[in-house]
């Protein structure tokens, strides 16, 4: 990917790619949110298509998912002009905390906060759970209302069926069900969306 190459060196340089990385987003206007009550109301025949453009200055940080309130940030950042955002080892070992010395392998949380685009007065937080073994993912995470929609119902899931705490075992193990919970909500898109849900 692009950020992970740095461009300053005098030869090709392939820096370390992000331990976690992605983009942030988020429906911009409030036409975003009027399309979704319409759909809601039975206005509109078909889901509606609702963009959700790049939101850059966001604060990124990432959370053990044993931290429900997001009091203890595992490692902290900021969206770039595109929104993106990547975690490598160095920014743990900057967050000054003995336990993260080196970049969790267990699931965690990554969450974005910043002012809603639709309501300036209001400041939103959305998040995506994340399993930074799945070398396939784990560069390109979403952070935006799809992602915390379907990281709320995972956790519910697994709290509802094993009534403990996400962990590895239960990522593995579940793997099938929370595929399926995540292909649900994708064809859902974001007709569930309610800014009130995110607001913090």
């Amino acid at each position: 990917e692009g950020f992970w190459v740095n461009a300053t060196a005098a030869t090709t340089e392939v820096a370390e790619p992000p331990v976690i990385g992605g983009q942030v987003t988020y429906p911009a206007t409030e036409t975003s949110a009027s399309k979704i009550a319409l759909y809601k109301a039975g206005l509109l025949a078909e889901i509606p298509q609702v963009e959700m453009p790049p939101t850059p200055g966001a604060t990124v940080a990432v959370y053990a998912t044993t931290d429900t309130n997001f009091e203890n940030p595992l490692a902290t950042k900021t969206t770039d002009d595109n929104g993106n955002y990547s975690f490598t080892t160095d920014d743990y070992d900057k967050s000054g905390t003995q336990a993260v010395a080196t970049p969790p392998q267990v699931p965690v949380m990554v969450r974005a906060t910043f002012k809603s685009p639709i309501n300036k007065t209001k400041k939103v937080a959305v998040a995506a759970l994340v399993d930074p073994t799945d070398a396939t993912k784990k560069g390109k995470v979403g952070v935006n209302p799809l992602a915390h929609a379907i990281a709320e119902k995972v956790k519910s899931f697994v709290k509802d069926t094993f009534d403990i705490d996400i962990s590895q075992e239960i990522m593995t193990a579940a793997k099938s069900f929370i595929d399926l919970i995540a292909t649900q909500m994708e064809a859902d898109g974001l007709s569930f969306f309610e800014e009130d849900d995110v607001i913090i």
